[in-house]
């Protein structure tokens, strides 16, 4: 009878301590994905693992509830407890590895959402602060596309911090600047000022490298 209880007891142990680890792992991916997006080796092991060790503890938790004495009620309860935790550590993962990144997962056969080599290479060598503030009409067409562009490359380099203003509501500002176009977009970078027109990767990037000499 010892015998059997032993490794029982050695199980509801070690389940114990995956799911002490895996939440201790998930909420150091959350502080890598705030604090640290770059870091995307670490972010996906430390979320992966932590999910992993989840998942271990709260399937060996349930099989032990399963066999615990009590009512039928109250092993259904604690079974459907232990469900719901599990399904709100996999929206925390959801969560780190996908919101994070914009909720985007590029399926598209030639990569359209993707950036380029080039285009990440220049973000992950950033080591100054860029400001850019993009003058578009609120709604436009060409705001949405340069704010997915823009997102994309925010995600890549703390060093960018991105604004956008209309023009139409904030006039002294766009007048500050000297907009004379809509859907001119400024980069600022200590001293260095670029402006470009165009809404596409290539011309972000030239500006950045621009600003950044």
């Amino acid at each position: 009878m010892a015998g059997e209880l032993r490794p029982r007891a050695t199980m509801k142990v070690s389940s114990k301590v995956a799911g002490i680890v895996g939440a201790l792992l998930v909420l150091a991916s959350l502080f890598v994905a705030e604090y640290y997006p770059t870091q995307k080796a670490l972010l996906w092991i430390l979320a992966v693992v932590g999910g992993a060790a989840l998942l271990f503890f709260f399937v060996a938790e349930r099989h032990l509830l399963a066999r615990a004495p009590g009512s039928r009620a109250a092993r259904y309860g604690a079974n459907a407890a232990a469900i719901t935790l599990a399904f709100l550590g996999i929206l925390v993962i959801v969560n780190v590895l996908g919101i994070r990144h914009n909720g985007k997962w590029d399926v598209t056969a030639n990569k359209l959402y993707t950036l380029s080599d080039q285009t990440l290479k220049v973000l992950h060598d950033l080591e100054k602060d860029v400001t850019v503030t993009a003058f578009f009409s609120d709604g436009s067409e060409d705001r949405a596309r340069i704010k997915d562009l823009l997102d994309r490359y925010a995600d890549e380099t703390p060093h960018l911090k991105v604004s956008y203003v209309d023009p139409d509501k904030n006039p002294a500002l766009a007048h500050q600047y000297g907009i004379r176009q809509y859907g001119t977009t400024v980069f600022e970078a200590g001293s260095n000022t670029h402006r470009i027109t165009e809404v596409s990767e290539e011309a972000l990037t030239n500006a950045l490298v621009k600003v950044t000499r």
